[in-house]
């Protein structure tokens, strides 16, 4: 999983292995290490409530996106879910969550990946 934050909004973008262990009922985790021992972590899972939540909780960004949503999105062709939660009186949370598609060239890690719309393969 890679994760991208900017602002208000955290992206998420998922290989083809880690979006079927969420919609297995499954999570998904990426840990950043630091100097001196810390560390922050994102983790993604479905869950039966029928909203989106979100939360940081011992150096880890939690995401907890619906059952249904995940089911949906993993099984059909959409690129991405999306959820928009509010965090104060005039400010939103933007969660999006991705299909990680694979470089148009070559590269190490694209294994897993989708294929990518506009290749030739």
């Amino acid at each position: 999983m890679k994760a991208r934050l900017l602002g208000d909004s955290l992206r998420l973008r998922l290989s083809q292995s880690e979006v079927v262990e969420v919609a297995e009922g499954g999570s998904v985790a990426n840990r950043t290490r630091f100097p001196g021992g810390s560390s922050l972590q994102f983790v993604l899972r479905q869950h039966a409530a029928p909203q989106w939540q979100a939360r940081i909780s011992d150096n880890a960004v939690l995401i907890d996106a619906p059952a249904p949503t995940v089911m949906q999105w993993a099984k059909g062709d959409d690129v991405s879910i999306d959820a928009s939660l509010s965090i104060a009186a005039d400010a939103t949370l933007t969660i999006l969550v991705e299909k990680d598609f694979a470089c148009l060239t070559s590269r190490p890690g694209d294994e897993d990946c989708f294929p990518h719309p506009a290749s030739a393969d």
